[in-house]
């Protein structure tokens, strides 16, 4: 039914690309180096207003810096004897604890959900998450044993937690994981974002994760 009064508008419309008539077209694509050598005119030749929505998707020319809003998130990574460790200078084989720390803002709670995008060279050691007391190492952590979801990935671990049930302004995740394959690796940055309203996110930075070859 959406799809069926999406089509009588865009034929009901009469919106015109460079001068020629859209015939009822609900998607233009346009490719932005087409854009930026002959740019588009887009024109409204109807006695009605008509809205129309603008998407951009590519990819950043350089990383984005950590930002937020409403919250902020922080992932440092530990061995197991909870020493903070260079991400860029990792042995092979070493077994580390990931450990992501979700703090808010604001007092408006939110359902959130945790991604944590895991580099090449890096893979999940152990698919659940890390429960306080553990590891002797990382005793100090204030992990949630039992979050709304969880859910461990070739590529990234997710978690979401509803705070109006956990209360608190700051939540810790944490998981193990190997360094399996000798290399410089980009990082991704680690996200939480409130489900229901997505403004209110952020993200840390984009990092370098180094897994250092076998010495002889």
């Amino acid at each position: 039914m959406a799809a069926q009064e999406l089509n009588k508008s865009a034929k009901a419309a009469e919106i015109s690309i460079n001068g020629a008539p859209s015939d009822g077209q609900l998607v233009w694509p346009f490719e932005g180096k087409a854009v930026a050598q002959s740019p588009v005119k887009l024109e409204n030749s109807g006695g009605d207003a008509t809205d129309l929505l603008v998407s951009v998707t590519g990819q950043p020319l350089v990383p984005e810096p950590a930002w937020g809003t409403d919250y902020s998130i922080e992932r440092q990574v530990y061995d197991l004897n909870g020493n903070l460790i260079d991400p860029e200078a990792v042995p092979l084989n070493t077994r580390v604890a990931v450990v992501l720390t979700v703090r808010a803002l604001s007092e408006a709670p939110g359902r959130l959900m945790v991604v944590d995008r895991i580099p090449a060279g890096l893979a999940i050691d152990n698919p659940r998450l890390v429960r306080s007391g553990d590891l002797g190492g990382l005793s100090f952590l204030a992990t949630i044993d039992q979050p709304d979801h969880s859910a461990f990935y070739e590529d990234r671990f997710e978690v979401s937690v509803d705070e109006t049930r956990f209360g608190g302004a700051e939540h810790t995740f944490a998981y193990l994981a190997r360094a399996v394959t000798p290399g410089t690796y980009a990082h991704p940055p680690a996200s939480v974002e409130d489900m229901y309203r997505p403004d209110r996110r952020a993200i840390t930075s984009t990092g370098t994760f180094k897994v250092l070859g076998p010495t002889r």
